[in-house]
C-alpha cells in the first residue's frame, strides 16, 4: 500500500481487501519489489535480495530464499526465475526444493522477465551511461541464452502474449519482438513523450502506462496487437502506475504514489 511495506490480497469479485502480508520480519525486507503467481504460490522479490513464498490460501510466508540481489520474478517452465541487475544474472529456483539450480549470465542489467513461447525472456538495459540494451532469450532446457536481441531506449520491463514479446523503455515507448524470428520489429508505439513505462497483455490487447511522478494522475492506453496502434483514449488511473497484471477478466493497476489499485474491464 502507500508505505510500500505490504503485499495486499484483493478479492477479484468484490474488489475488497481480504488479506495483507507485512514486510519486515515476514518478508525479510523493508519493501517488496516484484510479484508473480504460479505453482500454487505467490512469489515476491524483496529489496534485501530475498524471494518470499506466500501460501495464497493462508496468506502466510512459507519460505525465504536468498538470492543476494532480486528485482523482478516470473514463473514458468516448472521453475521460478529472478533477475539480479547488480549481478547481471537470472537465477533459476526449483520450487520443489527451494534450491537455486542455475545462475544464467546475461548482458547488461537484467530487470523485467517473462515466460512464454517456450523461452524465458529478459529485458536488460545498458550500463548507466548507455542508451540502449537488449532482450535475452533463455532456453529453459539448457539454461543458456540462445539469442540476444538489441533493443534501443533502455528496455526495462516486458510481457509476452498476443503473438509477440512487448518491451518497455524509459523513453515512453513500447517495442515488439517476433518470437518466431527473434527479430525486433519496426514497430515503435509511443505512449508519451518520455518516461519509464510498464506493460501487460490480456483480454485481447496490450496495455501500457507511463510511470509518472507524484501528484500526477496516470493513464493506461490500450494497444491493438494486430495493428500495433493505440486503440481509444487513455484511461485515467491513480498516481504513478508502477505495475499491471491481467486476471479475472480485468486489468489490475497498482498505483504506487496514492496507494490504490485500479481495475479496468477490457
Amino acid at each position: 500500500m502507500g508505505d510500500g511495506r505490504r503485499v495486499t490480497k484483493i478479492d477479484l469479485d468484490t474488489a475488497a481487501i481480504v488479506g495483507r502480508i507485512g514486510a519486515g520480519d515476514d518478508l525479510g525486507s523493508e519493501r517488496p519489489c516484484g510479484i508473480a503467481v504460479g505453482l500454487d504460490t505467490v512469489w515476491i522479490t524483496t529489496v534485501s535480495g530475498q524471494v518470499a513464498r506466500i501460501n495464497p490460501q493462508t496468506n502466510h510466508l512459507t519460505r525465504l530464499i536468498h538470492t543476494e540481489d532480486a528485482a523482478c520474478v516470473a514463473v514458468g517452465a516448472g521453475s521460478v526465475w529472478v533477475t539480479s541487475p547488480n549481478r547481471g544474472v537470472v537465477t533459476r529456483i526449483d520450487p520443489e526444493t527451494n534450491d537455486i539450480v542455475a545462475e544464467i549470465p546475461v548482458a547488461g542489467f537484467p530487470q523485467g522477465i517473462a515466460v512464454g513461447f517456450g523461452s524465458v525472456w529478459v529485458a536488460a538495459g545498458d550500463p548507466p551511461e548507455g542508451l540502449g540494451g537488449n532482450v535475452a532469450r533463455i532456453d529453459p532446457l539448457t539454461n543458456e541464452v540462445v539469442r540476444t536481441i538489441p533493443v534501443p531506449d533502455v528496455p526495462e520491463f516486458l510481457a509476452v502474449g498476443a503473438g509477440s514479446v512487448w518491451i518497455t523503455s524509459d523513453r515512453g515507448t513500447i517495442r515488439e519482438v517476433d518470437p518466431g524470428t527473434n527479430q525486433l520489429l519496426g514497430t515503435e508505439i509511443r505512449i508519451a513523450d518520455g518516461g519509464r513505462t510498464t506493460v501487460a497483455v490480456g483480454g485481447g490487447a496490450v496495455w501500457a502506462a507511463v510511470i509518472q511522478g507524484p501528484d500526477t494522475v496516470g493513464a493506461v492506453v490500450r494497444i491493438d496487437p494486430e495493428s500495433a496502434q493505440i486503440d481509444g483514449d487513455p484511461i485515467p488511473v491513480g498516481e504513478s502506475p508502477v505495475g499491471m497484471a491481467f486476471g479475472g477478466g480485468s486489468l489490475w493497476v497498482a498505483n504506487y504514489n496514492d496507494g490504490t489499485v485500479s481495475a479496468l474491464s477490457p
